[in-house]
């Protein structure tokens, strides 16, 4: 199958083009992950995933590895430098886990992790800023201009039809919430991140409204989607993130509400 094959069959879910190569990474609904060569038009790689790929990206972390949204609530990471079923080196279990801490953090819900944006080191020092500003952390303690660990540290925003989340694979079990489905009322639709500035958006999909009683418009519903701009924050425990100021636009860009949000 070629690569131009793959990227219009009707399994690929979502792509992730590698920007220092000619790779780019296809989730697929059946056929697991697949990773396609654009110069040579053939699929190079492969890696059986047991369930649909509903996202993937490549680890900024890890130049050879990619990061993968699953079904069921679940994530892993696959290693190119390795074959076949090997090359999955972590994946979560949202089911089976028992894994329990005092923290913030909780297991995910049980959907597919339809988008996911890796998080790279000028996103987490804008992280730490905002959270070190928010708790009024003295300059002194200040961590945003020390050197980053990054095994502490999320590493990827990821979002499912019940909200955003923070997700890192020190704990790979567990998900930091950002931005509830209820901050709107609908599901959560896709996420973008600033390419250098801890700001992100999340498009939500606005609940159906059905119109008052004797009112123009028939027995059809109203459906307005809205759109957030959230600041990413981490302070105290750095392996978790956390909101700070949000805005929310209407469909046409206007702004609709702005909040000060402390989910955690």
């Amino acid at each position: 199958m070629g690569e131009s094959e793959v990227l219009h069959c009707p399994q690929a879910v979502a792509v992730a083009v590698e920007g220092s190569s000619n790779l780019v990474a296809v989730a697929t609904e059946k056929a697991g992950l697949l990773i396609a060569n654009i110069a040579t038009d053939n699929v190079v790689y492969d890696v059986p995933i047991k369930g649909a790929v509903w996202s993937v990206a490549w680890s900024v972390r890890e130049p050879r590895q990619l990061l993968l949204g699953l079904d069921r609530g679940r994530m892993a990471i696959a290693d190119m430098r390795m074959c076949g079923s090997q090359a999955v080196l972590c994946m979560t279990d949202q089911v089976n886990s028992s894994t329990v801490r005092a923290s913030s953090s909780s297991p995910g819900p049980l959907q597919p992790w339809h988008s996911l944006v890796p998080l790279e080191a000028s996103h987490l020092q804008q992280a730490i800023r905002q959270g070190e500003s928010n708790s009024g952390s003295s300059q002194q303690g200040s961590q945003a201009g020390k050197q980053l660990n990054l095994d502490m540290l999320p590493e990827a925003i990821v979002a499912c039809t019940g909200g955003v989340h923070c997700w890192s694979r020190s704990a790979p079990n567990l998900f930091n919430l950002l931005l509830p489905s209820t901050i709107h009322g609908g599901a959560c639709e896709s996420i973008a991140l600033h390419p250098t500035d801890n700001l992100f958006a999340a498009s939500f999909r606005s609940p159906v409204v059905q119109p008052a009683a004797g009112s123009a418009g028939g027995s059809g519903g109203v459906c307005e989607p809205m759109h957030v701009l959230a600041q990413l924050a981490i302070a105290g425990n750095l392996s978790e993130g956390s909101v700070g100021s949000t805005q929310a636009l209407g469909p046409s860009g206007v702004p609709h509400q702005q909040q000060q949000h402390g989910w955690q």
